[in-house]
């Protein structure tokens, strides 16, 4: 069992977490010491959601990329056919950029794993992309998914939910209080099963966050401000 904090620990635990970051915190809990366990809660919440970040992250860059290269080529990146907008072409360049400051000089195999989940994104959010790579591509993409499922609007709306969940993970933000995180790890899932059943299966294996998510709502009730 951890132990408990002392009054002279929180003292000094507390010089480190009074910043404009810990505040949602303060506001929620009925003391520092309440605030401080809804942090560890957070913490335990955003380490539960990783192996679905992590795993929709890799899954989804490999499979766009692994579609763009059979229809455009091994540099589709750089390929006339294809037209990436500006912005994704400044993106690539500077990962290129950056893999030659670290010394790579074949980069091309390596640019995938440089590139941003919101890159990703990108490539099927926008409306720019429609005809060279969503209509097209999309089926090779999300293999398992149904065609009815395929409804680009909506996906680009999940899809962004999704970015913005992990980077509020990524970036050590709240998601205790985030009350679309359950519909969104559902939005995971799915993708993550369109993209490959075998890789949801394996995934789904390790997974803890419902049961993490469950034990954590039951203790956030009793250490919020009752309202």
């Amino acid at each position: 069992m951890p132990r408990e904090l002392s009054d002279t620990d929180l003292q000094e635990i507390q010089k480190h977490f009074i910043s404009y970051h810990f505040n949602p915190y303060l506001s929620a809990a009925n003391s520092f010491k309440d605030a401080l366990h809804i942090y560890e809660i957070n913490i335990q919440l955003c380490e539960a959601m990783y192996p679905c970040l992590h795993t929709i992250e890799i899954t989804l860059r490999n499979s766009i990329h692994r579609v763009l290269k059979n229809k455009y080529g091994q540099d589709w990146f750089s390929c006339e056919a294809l037209q990436l907008t500006e912005h994704e072409r400044e993106e690539i360049d500077q990962a290129i950029k950056k893999l030659q400051r670290l010394g790579y000089i074949e980069v091309s195999n390596r640019i995938v794993s440089e590139m941003t989940f919101g890159f990703w994104k990108s490539l099927i959010q926008k409306k720019f992309y429609e005809d060279s790579i969503w209509k097209p591509c999309c089926k090779g993409i999300f293999v398992a998914a149904k065609p009815r499922e395929l409804n680009l609007k909506v996906i680009r709306g999940k899809i962004q939910r999704i970015l913005n969940l992990r980077n509020k993970v990524f970036h050590h933000d709240c998601v205790w209080n985030d009350y679309e995180i359950c519909d969104i790890y559902e939005d995971i899932y799915q993708f993550i099963f369109w993209l490959n059943p075998k890789v949801f299966t394996w995934t789904k294996n390790f997974d803890r966050f419902t049961e993490v998510y469950s034990k954590s709502s039951r203790l956030i009730d009793g250490l919020c401000k009752k309202k």
